[in-house]
């Protein structure tokens, strides 16, 4: 399976810098919003729908190895920054993928599961059915 980064060097350092000094989810939050659509990750899926399975499958292993580590790292800033471009699709497996981290209480995973918290609230299907509309 393909380990390889969807993010340049700059970008995932820029991104360490920038979440590490986070005071607040809303910061973070708006920080991995703001990096992901700089990378460029979101043009290039809307460029090519085919990317989102990828995608998923890159966020799942560094999921993976976030809950192997036991302080934060590389792999959460990197998740951070794909989770708004995945949050994005329709893909069901997505919503099922962001529920599941949102789920989780340790220490090491407190911000990814609060982004994933706040993603899983502002997708289209929450939204919706929160105004009422099927």
């Amino acid at each position: 399976m393909k380990d390889t980064s969807f993010l340049s060097t700059e970008e995932l350092e820029n991104a360490a810098f920038y979440l590490l000094t986070s005071s607040s989810v809303e910061r973070y939050v708006r920080i991995a919003k703001n990096i992901a659509t700089q990378s460029g990750v979101s043009a290039q899926l809307q460029a090519n729908s085919d990317l989102a399975m990828p995608l998923l499958v890159r966020a799942r292993q560094l999921w993976r190895r976030i809950l192997l580590n036991a302080c934060r790292d590389v792999p959460e800033f990197e998740l951070a920054v794909l989770l708004p471009v995945l949050a994005k699709t329709a893909l069901p497996e997505v919503s099922d993928f962001l529920l599941s981290l949102a789920s989780i209480d340790r220490h090491n995973c407190a911000w990814i599961s609060a982004l994933a918290r706040r993603l899983c609230q502002e997708r289209p299907t929450n939204v919706d059915l929160a105004k009422g509309y099927l």
